[in-house]
Formats: C-alpha cells, sequence, structure tokens
C-alpha cells in the first residue's frame, strides 16, 4: 500500500498549488525571502501550517515556505536528520526538504530545538528578510531566535493580516469540503437521536457523536455536552465534565464542533429533551434563535464585525438577554476558531465566501440554551442556514 493512501481525506494538489501561487506571487512582490509558519500540538488549531502542506502533525510543526524553493518541514522523528525529498513525497507535497527534531511541548530544555534547524537554514541560505505568521502564538524562544539570527544583517516582519485574510475566503474546493463536514454532522445528529436513551452518561452521548464522525471521514475536533434536570442550568461541557448520569424527564445541551473529511471544521447546537421539554426550555431556545437570526440579518460584505458585535449586544440589552463577552460569531477552516471573528476587536471586514459559526448562548439559574448553525457570505448577503438539522429543541 502507497502510504498516501492511508490519508482518509484531503484537498487536491490543484488546491495547494493555488494558494502557493498566491504565497509565492506576494512574497517576490515584498522581496521576502520565506514565510515561516508554526503550529500548535493541538490540531484544532493548526491551520496556517495544513493551509500550506495540508498536513497536520502530532507534535510542533514548522514550515518555511521558500519564495523561490520548495518548502522545508521541521517535524518530529529522529534528532538531527535531514532528507531531501525534491517535491516527489505524495506525503509531503510542495515540500523539498525534511529536518526532525525530537521535541517534546512539556520538556523545558528542548523548545529551542526547531527553532535551532530553522537558524541554521536562514544561514545556510543567506536570507535577510523573512516573515512571519501569527507571530505572537509562536513560542517566545522561536520568534526570539529567527530575530536574533537575523539581527543587524535582515528584517523579520509579520504578514498575518495578508495571509488571515486569504485564509478566510474559501475557494469552491474549500467550500465543498466545508459542505462535507456539515452533512457529517447532519448524519450524526440523527444517530445521536437514535442511540441517546436514559441511563447514559453525557460522556457516552460525546462518544456516538467522536464514534459516528470518525465512520464518516472526521478526524478530529470538539465535543461538548452537558445534561441537567428541568429547572437547572444544562451547559455544553468538555470532556472532562461529562460524568453525569441522565433520566427522565433531563435535558441537554449538545455542540458538534468537529471536522469532517479533508479537515475543515462546522458545528451545530442543539437541545434534546429526554421527555417533554420544559416550557422555559421551549421560550428561551426560541428566543436565541431570534438573536440568531438578528445578527445573521448584519453579515453580509463590507460588513464591520465590531459594528455587528455592538448592535448584537444592544439586540440582546433589549431583548432581556445577557450580552456577549466572549465571542457568538466566528470564521472557521482549518482552525476551530479562526478569523474574522464578530467581535469588539476585530478589523477585518466581511468578504464573500467566507465561511461563519454563529452561535447565541443565554443561561439563568434555572436554564442554558444554546444555538449554532454555519452559513457562508454570499455577494448579496448571506447564505442562510447551512445544516439540515432542524433548528428546534429535540424530543426523545
Amino acid at each position: 500500500m502507497a502510504q498516501n493512501e492511508r490519508k482518509i481525506a484531503g484537498v487536491s494538489l490543484q488546491e495547494l498549488e493555488r494558494r502557493w501561487k498566491l504565497a509565492r506571487e506576494h512574497l517576490r512582490e515584498r522581496n521576502i525571502d520565506a514565510l515561516i509558519a508554526v503550529s500548535t500540538e493541538a490540531p484544532n488549531n493548526s491551520g496556517y501550517t495544513r493551509w500550506l502542506t495540508d498536513a497536520t502533525g502530532a507534535y510542533r510543526h514548522v514550515v518555511v515556505f521558500h519564495a523561490n524553493d520548495l518548502m522545508t518541514v521541521v517535524e518530529h522523528g529522529f534528532q538531527g536528520t535531514r532528507r531531501e525529498v525534491g517535491g516527489k513525497d505524495p506525503t509531503h507535497p510542495g515540500v523539498g526538504e525534511i529536518l526532525n527534531v525530537a521535541e517534546f511541548p512539556a520538556v523545558n530544555y528542548n523548545q529551542r530545538y526547531e527553532a535551532d534547524a530553522i537558524v541554521e537554514l536562514l544561514k545556510r541560505r543567506g536570507y535577510k528578510r523573512v516573515a512571519l505568521l501569527n507571530p505572537d502564538g509562536m513560542p517566545w524562544c522561536f520568534v526570539d531566535a529567527v530575530k536574533g539570527a537575523l539581527a543587524g544583517k535582515g528584517e523579520v516582519i509579520d504578514e498575518t493580516e495578508t495571509f488571515d485574510r486569504w485564509r478566510a475566503i474559501k475557494s469552491a474546493e474549500e467550500k465543498d469540503f466545508i459542505m462535507r463536514a456539515i452533512r457529517m454532522q447532519d448524519a450524526v445528529f440523527v444517530k445521536v437521536l437514535e442511540k441517546v436513551k436514559p441511563g447514559m452518561r453525557d460522556l457516552e452521548v460525546a462518544s456516538i457523536i467522536y464514534y459516528e464522525g470518525r465512520l464518516l471521514g472526521s478526524t478530529h475536533g470538539t465535543i461538548m455536552a452537558g445534561s441537567a434536570p428541568q429547572g437547572q442550568p444544562a451547559p455544553i461541557l468538555p470532556s472532562n465534565a461529562q460524568g453525569r448520569s441522565f433520566g427522565p424527564g433531563d435535558y441537554m445541551s449538545v455542540l458538534l464542533e468537529n471536522t469532517g473529511p479533508g479537515g475543515y471544521f462546522a458545528e451545530v447546537a442543539r437541545p434534546i429533551s429526554l421527555g417533554k421539554p420544559a416550557a422555559e426550555l421551549l421560550e428561551n431556545f426560541e428566543k436565541v434563535k431570534a438573536a440568531q437570526a438578528y445578527s445573521t440579518s448584519l453579515m453580509k460584505p463590507g460588513a464591520d464585525c465590531r459594528e455587528i458585535f455592538a448592535s448584537y449586544n444592544e439586540y440582546m440589552k433589549q431583548h432581556g438577554l445577557p450580552e456577549e463577552g466572549r465571542i457568538h460569531s466566528h470564521a472557521q477552516g482549518y482552525d476551530i476558531v479562526q478569523r474574522p471573528l464578530i467581535r469588539f476587536d476585530e478589523p477585518m471586514k466581511l468578504e464573500p465566501d467566507m465561511f461563519f459559526a454563529v452561535h447565541p448562548a443565554a443561561s439563568s439559574p434555572s436554564i442554558f440554551t444554546f444555538v449554532c448553525d454555519n452559513l457562508f457570505i454570499t455577494k448579496e448577503g448571506n447564505s442562510g442556514w447551512l445544516h439540515a438539522t432542524e433548528r428546534k429543541g429535540f424530543e426523545i
């Protein structure tokens, strides 16, 4: 079996070449020798490197995108080894060389291994002008080493803004992968309704979602679920807080925030009642649906994210709902949350083919209600909700 046959799904070489062309032309226009991206250890937030390579890693991953050469990748492996692949390895498209380091995130003394490899590379190639993607999100020692290597000899600049816009505007192929993620989540939600029964624990619901999603090509993501008796809040909860068992009359909040085949995120959330839902739950769910619809009505090309956020919070205030102090809507792609954010601090404007999640929530001492759906920004405004899962509180 060829190694690339092991991959569940990924974008085409043509899609990668589209991205490389954008990046390479930009670097050459700006007289930049190379662009450097660093992933986190978590695949939920490794979009910068995956956008360039379509690869995820279990450990930190560094990509050097050269203006005039194939990429260099630094990844976990046998310390100090270097492998020339010349763009011919189907598991590393567009990559010319692979450098291996044996770095572990929790071990302080080996945190500079990737940086040392990159510094040696910059010296070997004689680079003078290097760009970083999301430098404030990189390890401090990495940025310090790169800047130190070029101090007095060259320049390190930030090109995040340009690349964030490129990542936000989805190509036709990316939109197809996103729709596959949405259809996967619709199918998984049907399985949840079929399989959930009293006596289960919240973690069993999350496990059903994870398992059914994996069967349909999902590779990673966040599954949150929380249950409670009627009259108490049932917030969406992470895996370490999913130990509660639920019974007849209880209700739960469920959020599917996992990828589809190809690694693109979507998300959908609904309340589920085991028996007749309380009137307060249904009433509050209608309120958050209305808030979601109001926010969505403002989302169109040219819209200012900060203004949408301010208008949304004014709506919440006028309707007796809690104002948002974190985030209620954001773009998605390879990252579970990526720019632009509908928030007080986002300078980016909305453009066609951006993809968003919109998820208002309302809580009180007696109830928690949460709804989430996805949409695309279109030339005319927005697509409306993309999930087929009915926008209601479910009863089983």
